[in-house]
C-alpha cells in the first residue's frame, strides 16, 4: 500500500494561498492575510519536518545507499545519520578524489575501500600553488607512500578488459611491471570485430606506434 506523508501537507498550502488570493483583505482588515500566512507558515514546517524524518527513514532502513562524496558531507543527507552507520564505505574512482573530499564518506562508516588507480588520471587541481602544497596528493597516494609494505593494504587488478594486447602491452611494461595481462575476449580485438564497423584495410589490422 502507497502512503502519500507529504500530500496532504501540500494541499492545505495550495488551499490556503488560493483562498488568499480569491478573498483578499478588507480595506483596512490586515487580520485575514496575517492569519493565512501563519497557517502557510506553520504547514511549510510540518511539511519540511516530514521531508527530513520520510529522508532519515529510507535511509536507515537501505543497506546500500549512492552518493556523491560532497552529498556524504555534514551538510548533505548523510550528515543527518548517526556516526558509523554504515559498516562499509567504497569510494570509487578514490584517485581522482581529493582527500577532504574522501573524509567526508569515510565519517559515516566503520571500515574503507579505495577503489581506483593512482597510476592514472589524477584529480584537477585548478590551482598551482595548491596542488604544490599538497592538495592534489589523493588519499590512496598517501596510504601507499605511508605503508612500509603496501601490499598488505592493496589488491591490484592484472586482467583488463579494454583494449588489444598489443595496445595493453606498453601501460602494462612502464607502469605495472608487466603484470597486466588481456582477457581472451578482447585480446586480438579489432575494430572490423564491433557490429556495423566496415571491414577495411584500416580496421581488420592493428597499427601500434
Amino acid at each position: 500500500m502507497k502512503i502519500n506523508i507529504l500530500g496532504d501537507v501540500r494541499k492545505e498550502i495550495d488551499q490556503a494561498l488560493a483562498h488568499k488570493g480569491y478573498h483578499g483583505n478588507k480595506p483596512g482588515d490586515k487580520s485575514g492575510g496575517y492569519r493565512v500566512n501563519r497557517n502557510v507558515g506553520e504547514l511549510r514546517k510540518e511539511l519540511r519536518e516530514r521531508t527530513l524524518r520520510a529522508r532519515n527513514q529510507v535511509l536507515t532502513s537501505s543497506q546500500v545507499v549512492l552518493a556523491t562524496l560532497t552529498s556524504a558531507g555534514k551538510e548533505g543527507p548523510l550528515g543527518k545519520l548517526p556516526k558509523d552507520h554504515f559498516s562499509v564505505c567504497v569510494i570509487d574512482e578514490a584517485s581522482q578524489a581529493l582527500e577532504v573530499a574522501c573524509w567526508m564518506g569515510i565519517l559515516n562508516a566503520k571500515k574503507i575501500i579505495l577503489a581506483g588507480d593512482h597510476l592514472q588520471l589524477p584529480p584537477t587541481i585548478k590551482s598551482d600553488k595548491a596542488a604544490k602544497e599538497g592538495l592534489s596528493l589523493t588519499l590512496m597516494e598517501r596510504l601507499l607512500k605511508t605503508m612500509k609494505d603496501p601490499d598488505d593494504v592493496c589488491a591490484s587488478l592484472t586482467e583488463q578488459y579494454r583494449m588489444n594486447e598489443l595496445i595493453m602491452r606498453w601501460s602494462s611494461e612502464e607502469m605495472y611491471g608487466g603484470r597486466l595481462t588481456a582477457h581472451p575476449s578482447v585480446s586480438s580485438h579489432l575494430l572490423s570485430d564491433m557490429t556495423e564497423v566496415e571491414c577495411t584495410e584500416l580496421t581488420t589490422r592493428l597499427s601500434v606506434l
